[in-house]
Parts: C-alpha cells; sequence; structure tokens
C-alpha cells in the first residue's frame, strides 16, 4: 500500500540550517521558494547519547552539524551506531 508521504529531498547540512522556517501549517522550511518537509542527509556521527527514554546524535557533513532524536520506540535504532 502506498503512503502519501512529502518528498524527501537531499540536502547539506547548512541549507537546513539557513532554510526559513515556517510553521502556517505543518512545520517545513523554505529552501529556494521550495517548501521541504522531509529530508535526506549523509554525514558522520560525532557524539551519541543515549538515556533511558530518548537518544541524540550529532551528525556533521563538512558543512554543518545537527541534531537528530529519538524518542521511546525509535530509540533502538540507534543502539548499534
Amino acid at each position: 500500500m502506498f503512503t502519501n508521504r512529502p518528498v524527501s529531498y537531499r540536502l547539506v547540512i547548512k541549507e537546513i540550517i539557513n532554510g526559513e522556517l515556517n510553521t502556517d501549517e505543518r512545520p517545513k522550511i523554505i529552501i529556494n521558494n521550495t517548501p521541504v518537509e522531509r529530508v535526506d542527509i549523509t554525514g558522520v556521527v560525532v557524539r551519541k547519547n543515549e538515556y533511558e527514554n530518548y537518544g541524540v546524535l550529532v551528525i556533521d557533513d563538512s558543512t554543518e552539524t545537527i541534531r537528530a532524536k529519538f524518542f521511546k520506540d525509535t530509540v533502538n535504532q540507534i543502539k548499534h551506531i
């Protein structure tokens, strides 16, 4: 079954950080006049913190760093990293 998910854009972290945040309806960033709700990034994990109910990864792609948070049932996804 197909889902109706927004298009995922492959971006560098600096583009995400410098994008204009728009929260009118669904949270998104505006990059080159394009609303972006989902992104794919590639980088190196430079920090990992695991807590009881959540985990945090800091990812560096050489343009900037960004934090990715994982909550409750998804925190197991970062255990092997």
